[in-house]
């Protein structure tokens, strides 16, 4: 009887050990990665491995990531791992691309027990391909030390994946960097997306400023822009360049209006800083009545013109000359003489004597 119920019991624990399956499982069946740019890593997605079944198990055998693909993280840790019953770890990949097209890997995970499983890698990659439109920003001729911007050029991403710009050329010399929604690199343009990129220019000197700027990928082609401006000055031209108020007048009498253009033949605005004699004179005799200049300092346009009014009232008798200098931002050393004669007067009374 004791005989019977030992082999009993022995049936029944062999029975139960054979039930006692170990199933390996991964899911998801495939990691399909984003479209990545050349030469990109992408961020690393994860297979999870589990044992469904009611034994411990152990993964002796994982086939390697290689190519475009790496191993990267996960719980699971390295060949061979045990896991348990109704346990589970992950697995993690990342997808470097190196050329323009669709890659795929199939690995397998083998247990010591039960049946393998297999899982798959995707990823497909594309070259980034940035675009700058304009290709070349041209500024206005530019005053020198004046500042004119900030124009705006836009940097493009025409591909289906994201580009990362990890550098830009700065700006120099004439030109900065003044504003734009690229903000400073590395930065990343998202899939069929764009940002701005502002410069000023700032002529130090008359003549032409050129600067090539480059926007350089992590993967990819680079792409050039140009910025090109030129720097000039105003030019002032006074006319007529001396005035002589004839005819004479009496001492204490005063002339009419006589008027002088200044003329700015310059590409750019020109300022007019001060208008004032070389040496002031004792005693004013010339004044300025009126023109439709402003008073310094103003500024006259390119291609433009105004007028200065004087008048002359002699306060004494002979020649006066009085020689005025424009000072202006063209630099040139541009002049203003004004000549006239005061002349005695005769005295004649009212009651008609006449001074002894």
């Amino acid at each position: 009887m004791q005989c019977t119920i030992r082999l009993l019991l022995v049936s029944l624990l062999l029975c139960h050990v054979a039930n006692a399956r170990a199933d390996l499982v991964a899911a998801p069946g495939q990691l399909v990665f984003p479209l990545a740019v050349v030469g990109e890593t992408s961020e690393p997605l994860f297979v999870t491995l589990a044992n469904t079944g009611a034994a411990t198990l152990t993964v002796v055998g994982l086939t390697p990531a290689d190519g475009a693909y790496a191993r990267a993280g996960g719980s699971c840790g390295t060949v061979p791992f045990p896991l348990a019953a109704q346990a589970s770890c992950t697995l993690g990949y990342t997808f470097t691309p190196f050329f323009q097209g669709v890659s795929s890997q199939t690995l397998r995970a083998t247990p010591d027990i039960g049946a393998f499983v297999d899982f798959g890698l995707l990823g497909q990659a594309q070259v980034g391909a940035l675009r700058t439109d304009p290709g070349q920003l041209m500024f206005p001729v530019q005053a020198v030390g004046a500042t004119v911007g900030p124009l705006f050029v836009t940097l493009n991403n025409i591909s289906n994946a994201p580009v990362t710009v990890a550098s830009l050329t700065p700006a120099s010399g004439e030109y900065a960097r003044a504003g734009g929604s690229c903000g400073e690199a590395p930065f990343t343009l998202a899939a069929r997306a764009g940002c701005t990129l502002g410069y000023t220019f700032s002529p130090g000197t008359v003549g032409a400023f050129y600067q090539t700027l480059r926007a350089t990928p992590t993967a990819g082609e680079h792409v050039d822009f140009g910025l090109a401006g030129e720097g000039d000055r105003g030019r002032l031209g006074v006319e007529p360049g001396d005035i002589y108020f004839l005819p004479a007048v009496g001492v204490g009498g005063i002339s009419e209006e006589r008027f002088v253009t200044l003329e700015n033949s310059g590409r750019v605005p020109l300022e007019v800083l001060a208008i004032g004699p070389f040496v002031a004179p004792p005693v004013e005799s010339f004044f300025r009545t009126g023109g439709s200049c402003a008073t310094p300092p103003f500024t006259i346009l390119a291609y433009s013109s105004c007028t200065l009014a004087y008048t002359f009232a002699p306060v004494e008798i002979g020649e006066v000359i009085l020689e005025l200098q424009l000072e202006n931002s063209g630099g040139s050393a541009e002049t203003l003489t004004l000549r006239g004669e005061g002349l005695l007067v005769d005295v004649v009374f009212a009651d008609g004597f006449e001074e002894i």
